[in-house]
């Protein structure tokens, strides 16, 4: 581990993406595992005159490893609510679980907001010239798709999938963006994502997820692919192997409405790994979330115990008609 580096790219996220400032009140959660990680990003939001104070949340964390989420104590979410900036530096997998309740106790604004930080900070290998690149291509994305209607989404496995966006805004997460990033615990900095809550009686078509899927016991890449069959907004089947079977389970172990697709998530960033949390931020990917929807996605109507992703590889995307994205390829 490169302290050096980590540092380096510690100061990138603290003054770049977080803009840090003197006197502000920050939390930063950690876990064993990623422990320096966290205490370095600490370091350096003090050095810069703001008020730290490090949690660690290890036996909260530990049981996502065996497929179980446990959500943090009470008095950690009234710390969030009374910190200026809350930066979550733990298992990914752990952090994005969490990232989907925050809004149900914490409504984020300038003043009161929480980030999560991506995995393997000082192996990233990534400047300020990798933010720039990912918020242009994240912008011209987002430029080109506002007011838009329709979006189809293809892929050489078999996908052929169309959602409507009408009267839907962009929820986008970027490296750089204004405090709250989003509803969620926004991830800087390697990911780059645009999100919609697509009208969620409207999808129809077919996914083949042969990427990254959440069910029972992991949110992890798929060892074959996971087929959806999507009817009127809903998935109506499901085929695969035994993580098909997983995926059933999660879904019927949670309610009716966690068959509905309630996010469309269209990756921007040429950084973001693939076979990683981060994969869902990787240009060239789409993933679809399936479950609630409300509060966090603009426009999204749908409730449910879950939200869960699965994602699309090489993907071709078309927006009114007009292909926009092929591969890892911006056609605009």
């Amino acid at each position: 581990m490169n302290l050096t580096t980590m540092t380096k790219e510690a100061e990138l996220v603290v003054d770049t993406c977080l803009s840090v400032k003197k006197a502000e009140r920050v939390t930063v959660a950690t876990d064993s595992v990623r422990r320096v990680e966290a205490e370095i990003l600490a370091s350096v939001c003090h050095a810069r005159g703001a008020e730290i104070l490090v949690v660690d949340l290890t036996p909260y964390v530990v049981p996502i490893s065996k497929g179980r989420y446990v959500d943090p104590p009470e008095n950690f979410k009234t710390l969030m609510k009374n910190s200026n900036l809350t930066i979550i530096v733990t298992s990914q997998e752990y952090s994005q679980r969490f990232s989907h309740k925050i809004h149900y106790f914490l409504n984020q604004t300038p003043e009161c907001s929480v980030y999560q930080i991506d995995e393997e900070m000082g192996a990233w290998d990534f400047s300020l010239e990798d933010v720039e690149d990912i918020m242009a291509k994240g912008r011209k994305i987002m430029d080109f798709m506002k007011g838009k209607k329709s979006v189809r989404v293809t892929s050489p496995n078999g996908t052929d999938i169309s959602f409507s966006i009408e009267g839907r805004e962009c929820m986008p997460g970027l490296p750089v963006m204004p405090r709250p990033g989003m509803q969620a615990a926004c991830p800087i900095p390697l990911w780059g994502e645009l999100n919609w809550a697509p009208i969620e009686n409207r999808s129809q078509g077919h996914a083949v997820i042969d990427g990254i899927l959440m069910r029972w016991g992991s949110e992890s890449a798929v060892s074959q692919p996971v087929e959806w069959n999507v009817k009127d907004g809903r998935i109506v089947e499901i085929r695969g192997g035994e993580e098909a079977t997983q995926f059933r389970k999660t879904l019927e172990s949670a309610d009716p409405n966690a068959y509905i697709i309630g996010e469309l998530g269209i990756g921007a960033s040429p950084r973001a790994k693939l076979g990683t949390m981060q994969e869902k931020g990787r240009i060239g990917t789409v993933h679809l979330g399936v479950g609630s929807n409300k509060g966090v996605y603009p426009g999204g109507t749908n409730v449910s115990k879950i939200h869960g992703d699965g994602s699309i590889r090489d993907v071709s995307i078309e927006v009114d008609g007009t292909r926009i994205i092929q591969g890892e390829k911006i056609l605009l």
